[in-house]
């Protein structure tokens, strides 16, 4: 019963917002940030996240601690990042249903610092004798500042 209640809620909020899959992944948070934002966000796992009313496109990060998780960072990825407008990190509070924080990121220091701590990843793997099998790496509280993130929305969020 309960569970069919929240399908049906689900699928209004799809209709409603033109989102597909809202339970998955992180996609409801991306939704309610840019909501917030006067963002658009698109349905599919494409090339970007949400765009804004003139055009520019975004990338959404979604966590519930002020740390982001960017998961097969390819060259190709990383190129993709550099045609967004901004990179917005959000921090989410899932229990009480609120966007605690977020922060917007020029692209080109976020790829660059993506890319410096893939290397350093991949230099300490080589050390160890391993091979570096997938390109992930974290940007956390303490990168903010070194990528010039500036707060969009706090707490009255």
């Amino acid at each position: 019963k309960w569970l069919k209640m929240i399908l049906e809620i689900a699928k209004e909020i799809e209709q409603i917002a033109e989102v597909k899959d809202i339970l998955t992944s992180n996609k409801f948070w991306e939704l309610l940030v840019g909501i917030k934002l006067g963002h658009k966000v698109l349905s599919e796992q494409a090339a970007h996240d949400a765009v804004d009313s003139k055009g520019n496109y975004y990338e959404y990060k979604v966590s519930k601690t002020f740390s982001w998780n960017f998961q097969d960072i390819s060259g190709n990825v990383l190129n993709k990042y550099l045609k967004d407008k901004a990179i917005i990190l959000a921090v989410v509070d899932k229990q009480r249903f609120e966007v605690v924080k977020s922060y917007s990121a020029e692209p080109r220091a976020v790829v660059a610092r993506l890319r410096e701590k893939l290397s350093e990843k991949t230099q300490k793997f080589a050390e160890q004798g391993k091979e570096l099998r997938r390109l992930q790496v974290s940007l956390s509280k303490g990168d903010l500042i070194k990528i010039g993130a500036l707060e969009i929305l706090g707490e009255d969020f």
